[in-house]
């Protein structure tokens, strides 16, 4: 499968309000969580109940015993029913009280319980995609997938789900009761729905044009607030921080321009629902004052203005949330878009495991390209013997790299095939695949964590014993007893408090340690000095030993001792033989190799 070019603005793409297909997909993982879903349904019915049953004892005491005690000489028995209905009023609240708890705390439980599955999930479907998504994809846009997105999911539930389940069940509820009491006063209090529904008709196409300009105004300010901090040795360098600020200025202005219209559209929405709500409350107090004591009663219309104030209040809820929903729709379009990405690589399930690994390496007719169009290696073959060193030179972009690539199966040849031990790489697998070879970066990533992790790899196969013979024998044994707490001193983040030769040579020991059958050094000492190039030609030459080796290299002072030495140019091999016998040949490695002494 080709994975579609990364849209790099689809930061700024806003999601619907409500999205079935999206919704029913995340729905997906709240079926663990059934029973504590009724559970919580159960207990939004009881707070609903108990939030409108307050109204309803008020609307007894004022029909009943407040009038009554009002006019009675014997007080007495209206009060302990006025005392009565009390008692229950404050029942109502306390078990409101207890209801929202129950209700907060369910919700909580279950959304975070089903997040963190989909955290998961998508966690372990990133592991398993081909390099070439992380090539198209920014390691901080997927840190947000993991993090943000996935926490607006957490919320859409919380906050958007159960909360809509809630409104609905409060609008029927105060419907139900206000039809039961007095059905014209509940025709009379209805006539506001179809203005209400104009209106919120208006405000939702202006709203999602308002609240998508903000999304990606902020959009690009982020990007560019990245883009700076990123850049910032340059711009340091070419003393640009007064462009970018004032750039900077531009983009924040017409975040605040669009922020302000928006404001604007919500300073009119909010007046008009409660001008609505007060026009309701009008008709209802008009037709009362003719109708109290004929077919309305006080108790009544005290009940009828209190639940109109109720009904408007999932209007105004949903109002508030409408820019959430949108943004949580969008963030679960990014997520699941992620999920469905299949990788391009896809290992056999029962792949070839070997007993016993050579450490042949052969490239039989490959033509190879990154983005399907241009070309980067040309019907290129060659065969690497077990226990061979073999060196891979040639001028920038002449697609060394490339073959390590195709090597280690992080991505597949157009044409042509890998094989290592005569067998195809595709039909290997995965684990056995990686186990055949360790690959020495020219970068190289120390982990957050302790020296004997960052060699062992969280291998827990591999004793304390192994991971001292493996940095003894990348000389690396010295430098990390000296640690102030040796092989358990915790590295800083990327290894910031080793030189680079230190890091060099923890990933040496890191690649002896696993005792692979072939060794990759992909520009491993591109990135150091000579002098410390020098001190670690040791350790490269003992981690080597009795493997089969492929070198590439920049600097062609380390591949003089190779058995062979292979010269690209644009994706084709031009050259091939010892270093004395390409000199005398006075080919491309001839001029690459007097360029570098020359400047030497």
């Amino acid at each position: 499968m080709v994975q579609e070019e990364v849209d790099f603005r689809e930061e700024e793409i806003l999601g619907k309000a409500y999205d079935w297909r999206l919704m029913k997909r995340f729905l997906h993982y709240l079926k663990p969580y059934k029973k504590a879903i009724a559970l919580t349904i159960f207990v939004l019915l009881l707070l609903t109940g108990a939030g409108l049953v307050t109204p309803l004892i008020m609307k007894e005491a004022l029909d009943g015993p407040i009038p009554k005690a009002l006019s009675a000489i014997d007080k007495a028995p209206y009060i302990k029913e006025i005392f009565f209905l009390s008692v229950l009023y404050f029942i109502a609240l306390c078990a409101r009280f207890g209801l929202s708890y129950a209700q907060i705390l369910l919700v909580r439980l279950i959304g975070q319980g089903a997040i963190n599955d989909l955290r998961c999930d998508l966690f372990a479907h990133l592991q398993k995609l081909s390099l070439s998504f992380f090539s198209k994809n920014p390691v901080g846009r997927l840190v947000t997938r993991v993090t943000n997105d996935i926490e607006a999911l957490n919320e859409l539930f919380a906050s958007g789900i159960v909360a809509l389940i809630n409104d609905i069940f409060v609008i029927f509820g105060i419907i139900i009761i206000m039809s039961l009491y007095s059905w014209r006063m509940t025709l009379i209090a209805m006539t506001i729905v179809p203005p209400l529904i104009l209106i919120a008709i208006f405000f939702r196409k202006k709203a999602r044009h308002y609240f998508g300009e903000i999304r990606r105004r902020l959009a690009r300010l982020n990007a560019f607030i990245n883009e700076s901090f990123l850049g910032i040795r340059v711009i340091h360098m070419f003393e640009k921080q007064g462009e970018r600020s004032s750039t900077f200025k531009t983009l924040n202005q017409d975040l605040q321009n669009e922020q302000v219209a928006s404001n604007f559209c919500m300073a009119i929405f909010y007046p008009a629902i409660e001008v609505l709500s007060a026009f309701g409350t009008c008709l209802v107090i008009l037709y009362a004052s003719y109708s109290i004591g004929k077919t309305v009663t006080l108790g009544e219309f005290f009940l009828f203005w209190n639940l109109l104030g109720r009904f408007f209040g999932p209007v105004m809820d949903l109002a508030d949330k409408y820019s959430f929903l949108q943004s949580a729709m969008a963030s679960a379009e990014r997520v699941f878009k992620i999920m469905d990405t299949e990788p391009d690589i896809k290992p056999p399930a029962d792949g070839y495991t070997p007993s016993k690994i050579k450490g042949e390496v052969e490239l039989s007719d490959i033509s190879f390209s990154y983005d399907g169009k241009e070309t980067v290696l040309k019907n290129l073959s060659l065969k690497v013997r077990p226990g061979e060193r073999v060196a891979i030179v040639g001028p920038t972009g002449a697609g060394k790299t490339s073959i390590i690539n195709l090597v280690a199966r992080f991505y597949e040849p157009q044409q042509g095939c890998v094989r290592i031990d005569g067998v195809d790489v595709r039909d290997w697998n995965a684990r056995a695949l990686r186990s055949a070879l360790a690959i020495v970066p020219q970068d190289v990533f120390i982990f957050y964590g302790s020296v004997r992790d960052n060699i062992s790899l969280w291998d827990k196969s591999l004793s304390d014993e192994a991971i001292r013979e493996a940095a003894k024998i990348a000389d690396a044994d010295d430098f990390i007893r000296r640690l102030p707490e040796g092989y358990d001193t915790v590295m800083a983040e990327r290894g910031a408090t080793l030189s680079v030769g230190q890091r060099q040579l923890l990933s040496f020991a890191r690649a002896i340690a696993r005792k692979p059958p072939i060794i990759v050094l992909d520009e491993a000492t591109s990135s150091i000095d000579s002098e410390t190039e020098h001190a670690i030609q040791e350790a490269m030459e003992n981690m080597l030993k009795g493997r089969t080796a492929l070198v590439i290299a920049h600097r062609l002072s380390t591949v003089e001792k190779c058995d062979r030495i292979i010269v690209l140019d644009d994706g084709k091999i031009v050259e091939e033989g010892t270093h004395e016998n390409l000199l005398k040949n006075r080919g491309l490695y001839f001029c690459l190799y007097r360029t570098q002494e020359g400047r030497l």
